[in-house]
This record gives C-alpha cells, structure tokens and sequence, in this order.
C-alpha cells in the first residue's frame, strides 16, 4: 500500500476502510464540528501515468464516515466523499461519461441510452436527506446506510490485467447515479510485463437496499468475490452485472453452490426454465430473497445475484460452448432428448452437459420419413458443490476448459469426415468457442532484475486490456464450419532445385466445399487438420526434407522448407490428410516432375592444434560446408543421412604414428560440425599433417581436407604459444688426415646429449648426418623465442671455445662453423 504526504496530511493510496463512529460517547455526525472533518479530494499529484494511469485511482473519492449506532442523541448518518469531483471536468482525471462502458449505455438492440434517462446523477448515490457540507468537503446523508462494497479479481492475472473503469449505476432511471471505479495504485517501477503490480481489487461505496448496474471496461475476471463490509445479513444489494460473452455462471455463497433463481426442479439434470417473453422480470431476485439469488438474463446478458451482508459471494464462470446445426433425422429420432443424445455421442460426453436451448423444424421435408431442422446447443460442465470441487452439485461430467475443447474438436471432425456411424446427418455448424482460462502472471520484478523502463511508455496493464478486448470480440464471432469436397494445389514447386536447398517457391493447398468456395477450417482452432506431402520418384534413397506435415490453418496449408536430399530427375510430390485418418477425398498430386541439380558443399577445419606434446590427447574439429552461403550446411538438411570417416597421416617420412580414435561414424544432424578425437602422435616433430577423409550416404558426398602442420613437441615439454623454429648446421673438425669412423646413429646420439648438456634451454630434434670430404651434422631446434635466442647464444659461445667435442671409435671431432636457417654466424668461430 502506497502512501504520500500532501499539505502536512499522510494520505493512503490505495483505499481507506469505513470509519464508524458510535459509542462509547455515541458521537453522531450531527455533533461534528465543520472544522473536525475534512476529506482530502483527488490528489493530482498521484494522476501520473507511472501509478494510477490515465483515471484518478479511488483512494480519497471512496470513503466513508457513518454512526448508525443505536443512541438518543444521534441519528442514522453517514458522511461519504464527492466522488462527482472534476466530472466532465479537468480531464487529466479521466473522470466523465465518456468512461463509462458502452454495454450500460446500450439497450440490447444496439440503441443509445441518454444520461437523462439511466444516470442523470454522478458519484455516490444520494437522496433527498444529503446535503453537502462544504467544509468537510463531503456528503451529510441521513437516511441511506452507505456501505464498503469490495470486487476482487480471484483470476492469476490479478495484477496484469486492467479491468477498471469498472461503472456502478444505482437505481438505473430518471433519477440514476453512476460511479467510476479504478483500482489500487501501481506498485510496481516501471512500464515491463514484470514490474506492474496493481491488484484487481476495487473498494465502492454503495447503499444498502439498491439496485446496481455493473460493467467492466475489459473482460470480467473467470471468479469474481463480492463482499459488504461492516454490515448485517438484513442489508441488501441487488447487482445486475453485464458479462458480454454467454457462459455458465455458478455462484457460491461462503462457498456453498446457489442454484438459479429459474432451475427446472423437475429435471435430474442442470437445466434452466427459459425466459418468459410475457413475464421477463418473472425470475429476477428481489431484496427479499436468501443471499445469493441469481439469474442469468440472456437478452440483457445480465447476471442478477443478491448480496447479503455478513456473507461473501463468489462468481465462477465455467466455460461453455454454443453449438449451431442443421440436420436431418427420422421422424421417429426427432424428439429432443434423442437429438440430444446424438450431439453427445459425436462430443464424447454425458448427454446431461447439454441443454437445447432452440430448435426449429423446416416446413420442407428432404425426403420421406426425415425431417430437418436447425438447433441450438449449450455445451458445459456440471456445477460443483464448491468453487475448487470436482464434485458435481448435479448429473452429468465435471468438465473444465481442456474437456470442453477436446469434445468440440471431436464433434467438428465428425461433422466434416461425413460421420459414416452417426444415426442423423449434420447439414452445416457454427460453434462459439468457450472463454479460456486466464494466463499465469510472471514473477514481480525489482530494480535489481527487472524491465526496462519506457519513457513514456503505455502501461502494461493498458496493453493488456486491448489485447483482452480483440480476444474477446473474436470469441464473440462463431466459427462456421463446412464439409470439404476437393483439394487445389495453389503452389507447387519450381521445375529445377537444388539439392539440400529449400524449394525457392513451396506448395500451398486449398480446400472447397461442394459449391467450390474456400473452406477456412478444418478442424476445430485447437486441432487442425494436417496435410503431408510425400515424395514420389527420383533416385533410390532419396528423401523429402524439411516439415513435411503442416496444420490447415486460415484456408491454406502453407509447407515452408520443403527440398530433397539427392541430386537426381523424375521426382514429385502427392498432398494427403494426415489427420484425421481415412480422408481420402483430399488426396491429390503434382501433375509433373521436378530434378535436383547437386549441391556444392565441402569439408573444412574448423579448429586444430598448433602444437601438441607427443602422446597427448588432442582433437579436431570439422564442418561440411554449404558453399553456396559460406556457412556450415544446415543440420536439418542432414536428417536420415550417415557419414563414416578417419584421419590419416599425411608425411610418411614422419618418425611419428597417429594413434587414438581415427576412425568414426555419426548420423543426422551431428554431421553438419563434428569435433574428431582424441588422437595422438606418438614422436615428437615439426609441421605434421593429417588428412580428413569423408563418405555421406545416401546422398554420395565424397569429401576431403588436409590440416594446417602441427608442431609435436615432447611430452613432458610445457608447450608455449610463442614458437621459435631454427635450422642448425655445424662442421665436425678431427686430426689432420683422419676420417670419421663410427656409425651416424651413434655419432647422431652423442652429438644430441652434448647439445642437452652444454647448450640445453630448447628442444632439439631431426638429426642428419653427411659425409664427404667433410662431417657435417643438420639438426633444427624448438621453443619459445627467449629459449631459443638463448640457447643459440649458449652454442656460439660453446663453439668458439671448442666446447662441444664428441668420441666417436676413439678418435675427437671438434664441433665448428654455425649457421643458423643457412646464414654462417662468424661471430661463433673459434
């Protein structure tokens, strides 16, 4: 609950209580002082869009002060405020008859209702014993007993649904007051889904003993509380509210079910005594019936429900389908409970949920011995003993939303698969879908972790109300259903594709009825009829990708990605209903032939190692690429295929093997990228490469791809990003007239653990050794740039003192003569 502070007063936001005054002291109204009582009138400070939104929130124009406590000095009173203020007036209030919902100003034709002659008076009723006391800035009434009416919205959307201005018109007529409710401050920050938080809870100030007209300017809650405060059992209210769309309405008194005022006693199953058009007020509750008295006006589309202070009264609507048909039955079917019975059999539900509300026989006769008609059926579930009760109060199926829908989608596709079982034929149906169950409202949001703000931005609660009314005038239009007689293909695809691409143009398919008009549904909303395209011809194994199956929605079955998986000549297409089964009427196909030229794809690297220590797992990963875009093909495209592949070595000379999983095998979509691995290399060495070898089947791709070299370092090396390679070249010097003698290997052996001891500081590696005239060894050397600057600096310094001599079969060779990637460091002679 908000509070502000205005003018040295702490004003609540949101709604004040009724303040009763009485004894001890038996203070009456008439002894107040003019200075003792003052309202606070609508303050403009709280009309910001970010709170209220566009009509002054209820707080200070919905109290009241009464003493109605026995006593000899005082009088029944009451002081309410001026709910009237700024009517038609200042108009960032949003207070005036333009608020008020057209279903009160609109008699059931559709004609206009003037002010004059429905709600000539604005704000809370009064009558002749109110006077206005000025400083008090209020109504003085003497004889009428105001009471705190609350109306709360039991729905989970509670706080993401507008429902104000909600109008109370009491004693509709030449002498009518009409009341704007809003409802309770935003408590939320700003303009998000999830940071609007304003309770559908509204606070009026009603008289005992009146008549009230109520609307709401979007769609009435599924449960609606209604409650009296500070009040008796012998204080009334008659409410006549407008609900725009027929359902069932139940109506629970401290939750205990409340039958209506027009129930037919004499039945056993929940059905309703209709209007009489010579008596119409014959069945309204009166200020003297129990609390809870109701009855639905269809004409008016009026609930009429009795308050009772001391009692609490609940409204739950219970969704409900109207059924129109024509048909034609046997003479000896045409009795109402055996239409009755029929409708149930096609639905798939207790013929106790459905009450024949009209029917009217052709004076025609089709044939002998049939007759037909028109009728109307209500579809709903039976009422319960309690609001959250599965118990039925009354014969027939406890139903919710799920089972009414379901039953419906029954009796459409009965109806439009001409019922082979069905003892009467349906000539044509019109269906009324039922008022679906509210949306589950999101967590609240803070400033931490929250929406967006909008800067003046539409509330999310308005947004909500439009969205509410464009559902609810589409649930007012009845959906007509038509038999289907013929399939169009309006689309087909083009002659030349490609294949693994989406057709550039997609099939769509219409329906006609027998006089060859487009039938907009098949299948009731929930449940559509399904349309499969299926491929004929064309090479073996090829396949038909993409959503093969799509819903009949709107008039056309549209396919959107449709291609085949092969290249290849003589394909086509044939339509057939996938649901519901055994439609066959429908079925139709392509009268030509399509090809499929390849498609241009390849196999790429997407990811490998630089450099890898030697026996160290490592991984590649791979992607078969559409060519066409640049981009790896799409998985979808790849369903129903199978790729096997390996990974080979490709240097042979290489002193390494490739070891580990080399081989492998995937399937659908995983082809399109694939991570190959692990595999090692089992010798340390420079500038390996592997080669990537692909088979895709059924659709014959043959690919190929060889890595980028990768450095094999030794394993217990800490590999760095920053890799130095030099080539190395030294001249081994020995007594005059000598000749190296000795095996290369051996000398190769030597000559590297010299290198380690002596110089060290890099990795060393491929070793040659020739002979002429002279020994000359080759050998490279690897590691960061600093290690390898290092140690080639160490081997200068070795050289030029003669420090690296190796034994080889008893004689000395003296290592001389450095060059470096083929340039000769004379700085390193000796």
């Amino acid at each position: 609950m908000k509070v502000m502070e205005k003018d040295g007063l702490e004003l609540v936001q949101d709604r004040y209580l009724p303040t009763p005054l009485g004894q001890p002291g038996c203070i009456g109204l008439s002894a107040l002082q003019p200075d003792f009582l003052i309202y606070q009138l609508a303050v403009g400070d709280i009309l910001s869009q970010d709170d209220p939104g566009d009509f002054q929130v209820a707080t200070c124009q919905r109290i009241s002060i009464s003493a109605d406590v026995p006593c000899r000095r005082s009088a029944q009173a009451t002081a309410t405020s001026q709910a009237e203020f700024e009517w038609d007036g200042d108009a960032s209030r949003g207070v005036g008859d333009y608020r008020i919902p057209v279903a009160l100003k609109q008699n059931s034709d559709g004609s206009q209702i003037t002010a004059s002659e429905k709600f000539p008076n604005k704000g809370i009723v009064r009558d002749d014993s109110c006077s206005l006391v000025t400083p008090w800035r209020a109504w003085k009434c003497t004889s009428l007993r105001h009471r705190m009416m609350i109306i709360e919205s039991m729905d989970s959307d509670t706080e993401i649904r507008r429902l104000s201005p909600i109008a109370l018109i009491a004693n509709p007529g030449t002498s009518g007051y009409v009341d704007l409710l809003n409802g309770p401050m935003d408590q939320g920050w700003c303009f998000g889904y999830t940071c609007q938080e304003r309770i559908s809870t509204f606070y009026s100030i009603i008289a005992s003993g009146y008549t009230y007209e109520v609307a709401m300017t979007s769609t009435p809650p599924q449960v609606i509380r209604f409650h009296l405060l500070h009040s008796d059992p012998t204080e009334t209210v008659l409410l006549r509210l407008f609900f725009p769309k027929m359902q069932r309405y139940d109506i629970y008194v401290d939750d205990a079910l409340v039958q209506p005022t027009n129930i037919d006693t004499s039945a056993t199953s929940y059905k309703l005594l209709p209007e009489d058009p010579n008596n119409p007020e014959a069945f309204f509750p009166t200020h003297s019936d129990p609390v809870g008295s109701n009855y639905l006006q269809r004409s008016r589309k009026m609930l009429h429900v009795l308050l009772r202070g001391g009692h609490i009264v609940q409204i739950k609507t219970r969704p409900m389908v109207v059924l129109s048909t024509g048909a034609v039955v046997s003479e000896e079917d045409f009795y109402e409970e055996n239409l009755v019975a029929n409708v149930a059999a096609m639905l798939g539900i207790s013929a106790e949920n459905i009450v024949v509300t009209n029917i009217v026989r052709e004076s025609r006769r089709r044939q002998a011995g049939s007759v037909s008609f028109t009728a109307d059926f209500e579809v709903s579930s039976a009422p319960t003993s309690s609001p959250n009760s599965t118990d039925g109060a009354a014969s027939g199926q406890v139903l919710n939303y799920d089972d009414l829908v379901h039953s419906v989608a029954n009796l459409v596709n009965e109806f439009q698969t001409e019922c082979k079982n069905c003892s009467f034929s349906l000539s044509s149906l019109q269906v009324e879908d039922p008022v679906p169950p509210p949306e589950e409202a999101g967590e609240p949001a803070t400033e931490e972790a929250g929406s967006v703000i909008v800067e003046n931005g539409e509330l999310f609660s308005d947004i909500k109300q439009k969205e509410e009314n464009a559902k609810l005038n589409q649930s007012l239009q009845a959906s007509t259903y038509e038999e289907p007689s013929g399939t169009t293909i309006e689309e087909g695809v083009p002659a030349d594709n490609v294949a693994f691409t989406t057709f550039s143009v997609q099939p769509i398919l219409s329906v006609q009825s027998s006089d060859g008009s487009n039938i907009q549904d098949l299948g009731y909303s929930s449940n559509p009829w399904l349309f499969e395209a299926v491929l004929r011809g064309g090479p073996r194994g090829a396949t038909l990708m993409g959503n093969t199956v799509v819903p009949y929605v709107d008039g056309f079955a549209n396919f959107t990605d449709l291609s085949v998986n092969q290249a290849g000549e003589g394909y086509s297409l044939s339509f057939v209903v996938a649901y519901p089964d055994s439609v066959t009427v429908l079925n139709n196909r392509l009268n030509y032939t399509f090809s499929a030229s390849p498609k241009p794809v390849s196999l790429r690297i997407v990811s490998q190692p630089r450099i890898v220590n030697a026996n160290t797992d490592f991984f590649l990963d791979l992607a078969i690429y559409d060519d066409d875009i640049n981009r790896p093909i799409d998985p979808s495209l790849l369903v129903g295929q199978s790729l096997t592949g390996n990974v080979i070595k490709v240097n042979k000379r290489k002193p390494g093997e490739l070891t580990g999983d080399t081989s492998f095998t995937l399937n659908d979509g995983d082809i399109s990228q694939f991570t190959v691995g692990p595999l090692q290399i089992t010798d340390a060495g420079m500038n390996y490469k592997l080669k990537a070898a692909v088979n895709v089947s059924p659709t014959g791709w043959r690919l190929r791809k060889t890595t980028g070299g990768i450095n094999v370092m030794p394993q217990d090396w800490v590999i760095s990003d920053d890799i130095m390679l030099a080539r190395l070249s030294m001249k081994g010097l020995m007594a005059k007239g000598k000749v190296a003698r000795g095996s290369n290997e051996e000398f190769i052996t030597k000559l590297n653990n010299a290198m380690n001891k002596k110089v060290g500081g890099a990795y060393y590696f491929d070793y040659k050794i020739r002979r002429d005239r002279k020994l000359i060894a080759f050998l490279k050397a690897m590691g960061s740039t600093e290690q390898v600057e290092t140690a080639l600096q160490t081997l200068c310094n070795a050289l030029k003192i003669k420090d690296i001599n190796i034994i080889l079969d008893g004689q000395k060779i003296t290592m001389v003569g450095l060059r470096v990637n083929g340039k000769h460091r004379r700085e390193c002679n000796a």
